[in-house]
């Protein structure tokens, strides 16, 4: 039994795991059920004081973990402790979502804003040009948001005519809350661009098996209408609805390629899910991860990238298809969306997405925005591990973040190396020497991070 404020409690651990991505829930969905917890009387006891919402965070893979990873598992649980001293004062988590290829001279950076503080004061939001490539840029903005209340928005710019393909742009948009500011970097790249499929949401036309898929206008990104699973109310438990596009597209002669559209989803995250995957070629079907993508636990096709959760507010998705592109050699890429509900007890509204594209480009590695190396992590599993190894990199940086894992063994010596712009990465250790073995990941040739893992 949820409590009335269940929505809430999701949202508020949705925001403190955003950058470790740990798993958010009640106890009996992620952990085993305990009833009579702090949790439950910081909440329920309410004759002699007001509730509070209490959250638990259980920190490692173990009871007793390695003294060597006490610091490590420090820092993944440091952004947890920053995120609820924000909740309490006046905090909106913004995003923003301009383009990773930009290819006119007048555009614009988009945001969303979600205001999950308890102070009712305002929020100011403004962009300020870094690079000397940038002529003009729109006025600050103002908004009074109440709790949860969520708004997209976007500021103009203006280039020098005189820019260069290949030539970085970059801005600083700041939150001011009227006490202190937090200022994200966000960048692109000026270059040659081209939208190889474009989906405005206004039908159903580029798909097909779309059995429960179909259109809405009860919400959508840009009017009139968004592509929903449910569109008649909550999706149903134990379904699989699958949408495919109907015509493959053909990219050749990119150096970098990424699909992108906007959406929102509330999803059970105890019993569903929805996953966007590719097929390059006509092959099988690739789970694709995103900015917003979790790993899958639960039995919820454990291990993979999906959506789960909710996500009241739009905010655009991007998910890189670089890794899969051949050079001048045309690829054919088709795309899928699934839906997929458990046998739980709760359903919810599904998953809506609009202004769906696919952009190829030339101009090397992008990314939209920065990320902040110092809430950087990366783990193993399993460890030890005896066929396969799994690198999960967390973080919230963007899509395009290009990461090197160099592994050495116990004498220093390197025995493996690897590229990886997700969120995970494998590395087939069937054939390897027992033992242990040390890694290291680099970003641009810093290192982030140095850890360990065990074969045998």
């Amino acid at each position: 039994i949820f409590t009335p404020d269940h929505g809430l409690f999701e949202q508020y651990g949705d925001s403190m795991t955003l950058e470790n991505q740990y798993t958010n829930g009640i106890s009996s969905q992620v952990l085993y059920p305990i009833n009579g917890g702090a949790n439950d009387w910081q909440y329920g006891e309410q004759a002699e004081k007001g509730k509070s919402l209490s959250f638990l965070p259980e920190v490692g893979y173990s009871f007793w973990p390695m003294q060597a990873d006490i610091d490590p598992l420090n820092k993944d649980a440091f952004y947890i402790n920053i995120k609820a001293l924000r909740l309490l004062h006046n905090y909106g988590k913004l995003t923003s979502f301009q383009d990773a290829i930009v290819h006119e001279l007048q555009a614009e950076v988009p945001f969303s804003m979600v205001k999950f503080g308890t102070s009712t004061s305002p929020l100011t939001v403004t962009l300020t040009p870094v690079s000397d490539n940038i002529l003009t840029v729109s006025p600050p903005k103002t908004f009074s948001l109440g709790l949860l209340e969520s708004v997209v928005d976007g500021f103009d710019y203006t280039l020098d005519p005189q820019i260069e393909v290949g030539e970085e742009i970059e801005f600083e948009i700041k939150v001011d809350n009227g006490s202190y500011a937090i200022v994200q970097p966000v960048k692109s790249v000026f270059g040659s661009a081209n939208v190889a499929l474009f989906d405005p949401g206004n039908d159903i036309s580029f798909w097909e098996d779309a059995t429960e898929w179909d259109v809405t206008d009860a919400t959508y990104y840009s009017a009139p209408t968004c592509i929903t699973d449910s569109k008649d109310g909550n999706y149903t438990a134990n379904e699989t609805n699958l949408l495919l596009l109907k015509t493959p597209v053909t990219v050749a002669d990119a150096s970098s390629a990424y699909l992108s559209f906007w959406a929102k989803w509330e999803l059970a995250e105890e019993s569903a899910y929805t996953q966007v995957a590719v097929s390059v070629n006509g092959g099988d079907f690739i789970p694709l991860c995103g900015n917003y993508t979790k790993l899958g636990t639960n039995g919820l096709v454990t291990g993979q990238p999906i959506f789960t959760g909710i996500q009241d507010g739009w905010v655009r998705e991007e998910m890189d298809l670089t890794p899969y592109l051949q050079g001048s050699t045309p690829v054919e890429m088709t795309f899928a969306f699934t839906l997929g509900a458990g046998g739980g007890f709760l359903t919810k509204d599904g998953f809506y997405f609009d202004d769906l594209k696919l952009v190829a480009g030339q101009g090397g590695e992008v990314s939209t925005t920065d990320f902040d190396a110092s809430i950087f992590s990366v783990g193993t599993r399993p460890n030890p591990a005896s066929d396969l190894v799994v690198f999960d990199l967390k973080g919230g940086f963007p899509a395009f973040t290009s990461f090197d894992i160099e592994v050495f063994n116990a004498l220093g010596q390197p025995v493996h190396q690897l590229r990886r712009s997700s969120q995970t990465a494998q590395l087939d250790v069937a054939d390897w020497v027992p033992g242990v073995y040390f890694y290291q990941v680099k970003h641009h040739g810093k290192v982030l991070a140095v850890r360990r893992f065990v074969v045998g």
